[in-house]
């Protein structure tokens, strides 16, 4: 008789079994691509290529457009005669090659471009460093940031020196690069010898001294940056549901647009009376125009003859989806646009992020000029995917795909080889259809998909009839409801679910730092965790352990046991039951394809025969 009992090891809980590693699968594998793409094709047009984050766009002189394309780890430009070409990034994300070419050096997550006559800035998300592209050269050189978020003020060292959490950039007329050094709430100022000043100072979130030094005010987490052509700054206050505003010449700060309160309000009012929610990307034309992106649609402030004009918007609807493409700008639904660049004329261009594509607002008529959506029924080897992670097969054969990026959850039909999507819209929310961040499924045995709706701390069920419907949690983040029915309790970032032979759905609850099951009774129970994200608990129940879980997989045939959680004994087969995942063993970000098989790294589960330790209860 044999049994299968868990076991967790020093930080490590991995999943699935390496079939070469053990001895009870001497076979080989072979590996092929059945679904998915390339999606980084350089030499297109630049209307048919695919780009997965665009988080930034700016245009040069000579009409070329630069787009941040930040989960390929690339920057990419659309000439003026409409091809597409990458510029800085090989798609690994890292830091070789500084100081050689762009096209030959990594970069690490780029989602801020700014540009003036001869370079192109670059604001990288995960290593929050700041680079430098000269257009002429394509030399790429680091400006600003030493690899490390959270600092010290650094005023008087190089820029290179001071870690800087990059969060907005843009550059003035003398050629300092302005700095939004997020999390340490301050304004930072990058001179052409590389020296770093703070021009707004605080240190803290707060919202204060308004119409004093700028290096005196407390501001909160500022993201999108502006300069006019009379080098004044205008940034987010993020934190504070503000824009502000820094005088060139004086250095005071005076809040420029928001009432502070993070409402989204109408058009029509004075820019002082109005409420905007949480503003991010802003741009500012050489007139002093300022554009900034608020709760999916863009808003205006002109300025005329150096008076004030109202607040009214210009692109969006304040609708989260995509639509109105050639038609008027202001009924068009975006979804969270992330970068503006703003021509003298009024024109605008847009990175409309999660519609994948660049637009543009050319005499109030939006359209787009780069990028395609992801889209359902095309043959499976030619459709774009956004970082697939979960899959399963289905009753009838066909494959379970979730998308996690484009917020899908998509099929591979086994009979036409087409893929369609079953759950999601491919906009992030949690409404009207909407999943966020999906990360793993599975299908019970009557055929039903059960998938874990990460962002939106909820596990979702598909039902029969194509409809989902909140199996677990779904009501804010946090842990609670232990004991009680799954729909009323609290989860955190659910991620890998598995099911045992009884249908019973266990699922890693990852922001909690535990393993949690739901029942045919549907109630919720704990399984492992005691809440602490790091390695403890060996040679006691389960529960009392300290796990950091990610991944989880149920092999059959199984049967349940209850052993304390131990190292791992020598077994005479390796045979995986329950298992978990760190993060790393799920497919990389810049996964576009869907594989046959997984390669995973180590085995912590085995088979044990008898006679259990005595200390076993099965």
């Amino acid at each position: 008789m044999v049994k299968y009992c868990l076991s967790l090891s020093h930080l490590v809980l991995t999943c699935l079994l390496i079939a070469a590693h053990s001895p009870a699968f001497p076979q080989s594998y072979s590996i092929q691509t059945i679904a998915g793409t390339t999606t980084v094709k350089d030499g297109v047009p630049a209307s048919s290529a695919f780009l997965r984050e665009r988080f930034a766009v700016v245009q040069d002189a000579a009409g070329n457009t630069y787009v941040a394309d930040r989960s390929d780890n690339r920057v990419r430009k659309s000439a003026r005669d409409g091809v597409i070409s990458t510029v800085a990034g090989t798609g690994v994300a890292g830091k070789l090659n500084d100081w050689g070419l762009g096209i030959q050096a990594q970069i690490n997550t780029p989602f801020l471009l700014a540009i003036d006559k001869n370079n192109l800035y670059i604001g990288e998300y995960l290593s929050s460093l700041v680079r430098k592209l000269d257009l002429t050269s394509g030399i790429l050189t680091t400006v600003a940031g030493n690899g490390r978020v959270k600092s010290t003020p650094g005023d008087g060292l190089k820029a290179t020196q001071t870690a800087i959490d990059v969060q907005g950039i843009a550059v003035d007329s003398k050629g300092n690069l302005i700095i939004s050094d997020g999390s340490n709430h301050r304004i930072r100022k990058v001179t052409p010898d590389g020296s770093l000043t703070s021009i707004a100072d605080g240190g803290s979130c707060n919202d204060t001294a308004d119409n004093g030094p700028a290096t005196q005010a407390l501001i909160c987490f500022p993201t999108g940056l502006g300069v006019d052509s009379f080098d004044n700054i205008y940034f987010t206050d993020y934190g504070n549901s503000r824009v502000r505003k820094i005088e060139g010449k004086t250095g005071i700060i005076k809040a420029y647009l928001g009432d502070g309160y993070p409402l989204s309000d109408n058009d029509h009012r004075a820019p002082l009376d109005t409420s905007i929610c949480f503003p991010d990307a802003l741009a500012v034309d050489a007139a002093g125009n300022l554009y900034v992106s608020e709760n999916s649609r863009i808003r205006y402030v002109s300025v005329n003859g150096g008076t004030v004009r109202t607040v009214r918007t210009v692109a969006g609807n304040a609708t989260l989806g995509f639509a109105g493409d050639k038609g008027s700008a202001i009924g068009a639904k975006l979804a969270y646009p992330a970068g503006i660049f703003a021509f003298s004329s009024g024109d605008l261009l847009l990175a409309d992020t999660n519609n994948f594509r660049i637009r543009k607002v050319t005499s109030g008529t939006i359209d787009t000029i780069a990028g395609v959506a992801i889209v359902d029924g095309a043959p499976a080897l030619t459709t774009m995917f956004n970082g697939p992670h979960g899959i399963a097969e289905d009753l009838a054969g066909n494959i379970i795909i979730v998308d996690t990026y484009s917020h899908r959850i998509r099929k591979l039909t086994l009979g036409t080889g087409t893929v369609s999507t079953i759950a999601g819209t491919g906009t992030p929310g949690s409404l009207e259809g909407r999943i966020n961040g999906p990360n793993d499924v599975v299908i019970d045995s009557m055929g039903l998909i059960y998938f874990s709706d990460t962002t939106n701390n909820r596990i979702l069920r598909i039902q029969p009839d194509g409809t989902t419907k909140v199996f677990a949690g779904g009501n804010g983040a946090g842990y609670s409801g232990d004991g009680s029915f799954a729909r009323n309790a609290r989860l955190s970032q659910p991620r890998g679910v598995a099911l045992d032979k009884s249908d019973i759905l266990y699922f890693t609850d990852s922001g909690n730092n535990r393993v949690r099951k739901v029942g045919s009774d549907g109630l919720i129970q704990l399984v492992a965790g005691n809440g602490n994200a790091s390695f403890s608990g060996d040679d006691v129940q389960a529960r009392n352990a300290a796990i950091t879980p990610r991944g989880l997989w149920w092999t059959r045939p199984m049967a349940h046991c209850t052993l304390p959680i131990t190292k791992i004994p020598a077994c005479a087969v390796s045979t995986p039951s329950l298992a978990l995942s760190q993060p790393s063993l799920a497919p990389a970000r810049s996964a576009t394809r869907v594989m046959a098989a997984r390669r995973p790294t180590r085995i912590f589960l085995c088979r044990i025969r008898w006679p259990l330790t005595p200390s076993a209860t099965c």
